[in-house]
């Protein structure tokens, strides 16, 4: 990249923008959502273990609410 400095002179940038590890790390990145997607689209089986339901716990949560006034 050049440009025109106050003296009239031409002169280059001094450093340069290397795109390359960019373009390493998207490729990679289209890689992993080319192999992932199939995956996603047909799903996997897994075998979850049956659990017998016993009584729930009562919760001891309560709902707060917070608000803010200037």
């Amino acid at each position: 990249m050049a440009f025109t400095g106050n003296n009239g002179r031409t002169q280059t940038a001094l450093a340069e923008i290397n795109i390359t590890p960019l373009v390493d790390v998207v490729l990679v990145l289209l890689l992993i959502f080319m192999l992932t997607a199939p995956v996603l689209q047909s799903g996997i089986e897994v075998a979850v273990p049956k659990t017998r339901t016993g009584r729930s716990l009562p919760s001891t949560r309560t709902r707060r609410s917070f608000s803010a006034t200037r």
